[in-house]
C-alpha cells in the first residue's frame, strides 16, 4: 500500500525558561506554561504537530501546533492535573480534562 499523504516540513525553535517553553514557528510564537527542556520533541511526519514526550513518565504527552493549540494526554486520554488539558492560544479558550472526562473547572 502506498501512502499518498505529504510529509510535513515545519521549522521551529525551542527556548526554555524557568517555568515556560517558547516555540517559535516561521509565522507564530506559542508559549507553553511548563519547562519542557527534558522532554523529547518530535515533529509528526504527516500532521502539523510537535509531540513532546515526558522522558520520566512516557505516558504523558503534549501536542502543539503552530496555531497555538495545545493538547495534553496521559495515555490515550486528554488529561492534565496541573492546568487545562486543551488550550487554544489565539482564542484564549481552555478546557480541563481528567482521564478523558471533561471537567467544569
Amino acid at each position: 500500500m502506498v501512502d499518498s499523504r505529504s510529509e510535513i516540513k515545519m521549522k521551529y525553535t525551542l527556548t526554555y525558561l524557568e517555568d515556560t517553553t517558547i516555540i517559535c514557528f516561521e509565522d507564530n510564537v506559542v508559549t507553553v506554561d511548563q519547562n519542557l527542556k527534558f522532554w523529547e520533541a518530535e515533529l509528526l511526519k504527516f500532521e502539523p504537530w510537535i509531540r513532546f514526550q515526558n522522558k520520566c513518565n512516557s505516558g504523558i504527552q503534549l501536542f502543539v501546533n503552530r496555531h497555538g493549540c495545545q493538547k495534553w494526554y496521559e495515555g490515550a486520554h486528554l488529561h492534565r492535573d496541573d492546568g487545562p488539558a486543551v488550550i487554544f492560544q489565539k482564542s484564549g479558550v481552555k478546557e480541563w480534562w481528567i482521564h478523558g472526562i471533561r471537567s467544569n473547572k
